[in-house]
């Protein structure tokens, strides 16, 4: 475990009324969650956004469940988490939809060093789990080629049109896809089979675990609220 990190991890158990762990009684890895560029549902998530998810896991941790099964009591906890850049995008993804500069959700998590919590290190060590899928309460869901409510737009996500400017008469071609935004609330992190979000990541050099905790600025909690849940995770999962 990175030097600090047992101290956060400490710090949350002592927020919450709860004793302070010793370094051999858990253990941890790095997990690229999420970002700002397209899901399979056609979504992105604002810059600021990300790192509001980023502040709130920071302020007071979060859940990691199974495959976003939440009748199940959490198999670890997230406890630190920044966002760090990732490529540039060059100009034909950007008319697709996609971020000019990419940027990540990196966090670690813990669970507890028993024999279930090893039978899990291995598990992921071994490259049987890989991937990773985050869960999230929004307000409002923006259509990125109108800019109002999706739900009144005209265009579907995952389509591309050819749209006019009223004032050139230019012609341009844009990809529709869901902007999900306004009070953003982190509800849990998921290890699974498969990702809505492309590139995440669970152990090995998934995060840089020095660049995470310099990223990890002043946590801002936010109250929780009624909003929309965006699920990114397994696109069979989409009907549900």
């Amino acid at each position: 475990m990175p030097g600090g990190h047992l101290e956060r991890i400490n710090a949350l158990q002592a927020q919450r009324g709860k004793p302070a762990l010793a370094a051999d009684q858990v253990l941890a890895t790095p997990i690229r969650l999420f970002g700002n560029e397209l899901t399979s549902y056609f979504t992105r998530i604002p810059d600021s956004d990300l790192r509001t998810l980023a502040e709130q896991i920071n302020a007071a941790a979060g859940p990691m469940l199974s495959a976003h099964v939440t009748d199940d009591t959490p198999i670890g906890t997230f406890y630190m988490a920044g966002v760090t850049e990732g490529p540039t995008n060059g100009t034909s993804a950007q008319g697709l939809g996609q971020p000019t500069q990419v940027q990540y959700l990196d966090t670690w998590a813990y669970w507890l060093n028993d024999e279930e919590g090893q039978h899990l290190a291995r598990l992921i060590d071994s490259g049987i789990i890989n991937e990773a899928s985050i869960g999230y309460f929004y307000d409002q869901a923006i259509c990125s080629i109108t800019n109002a409510s999706y739900w009144n737009s005209p265009y579907y996500a995952g389509r591309t049109y050819d749209i006019t400017d009223p004032d050139t008469g230019a012609v341009t071609q844009k990809l529709c896809f869901i902007w999900t935004t306004g009070n953003v609330e982190f509800a849990e992190g998921s290890l699974v089979y498969r990702g809505a979000y492309p590139g995440t990541k669970v152990g090995g050099g998934a995060v840089d675990g020095g660049a995470v905790a310099a990223s990890a600025g002043t946590p801002v909690i936010v109250q929780p609220h009624e909003s929309r849940f965006q699920l990114a995770a397994s696109k069979d999962l989409q009907a549900v």
